[in-house]
């Protein structure tokens, strides 16, 4: 059994990859860095770090960060990152419960980031805040 915080990277990444993404295929949309790093334009999902619950009688309200991160490359990359920003946002934020493994999923801070190396490459990660509850002590 998976803790909540990691079925809920899943059901997003399950949510991109349901079919393509503003042209980015869903073998392309990637859960590791790693595995994208090469392949652009791809899209890499990523658990983030998770806030110390909130204890309000024998529930725990939580909050786990999920990074989003586009890679594109050409003459100007952010410009060819936006459409699969904008498409990739609506999906995620169509289902603020995520299929009711959260109370509700929020966007956060952006960052753009680029380099010139032989082709330009950009980057643009989004920070989505879920919020969830558990009770007990439990994990999930």
């Amino acid at each position: 059994m998976a803790s909540r915080a990691l079925a809920i990277r899943n059901a997003v990444l399950t949510s991109l990859r349901a079919s393509a993404v503003a042209g980015v295929p869903p073998d392309r949309i990637y859960s590791d860095l790693r595995d994208a790093i090469l392949i652009r334009p791809s899209i890499i999902v990523d658990i983030g770090d998770e806030d110390p619950p909130v204890k309000i009688y024998e529930a725990h309200n939580r909050t786990v960060a999920l990074t989003v991160r586009i890679l594109a490359e050409g003459a100007d990359p952010l410009a060819a990152i936006d459409p699969i920003r904008l498409a990739a946002h609506a999906r995620i934020m169509a289902d603020k419960t995520l299929g009711g493994l959260c109370d509700d999923i929020n966007e956060g801070v952006s960052s753009r980031d680029r380099a010139d190396m032989d082709v330009q490459i950009g980057s643009l990660v989004t920070t989505y805040l879920a919020r969830y509850t558990t009770t007990g002590e439990a994990l999930t």
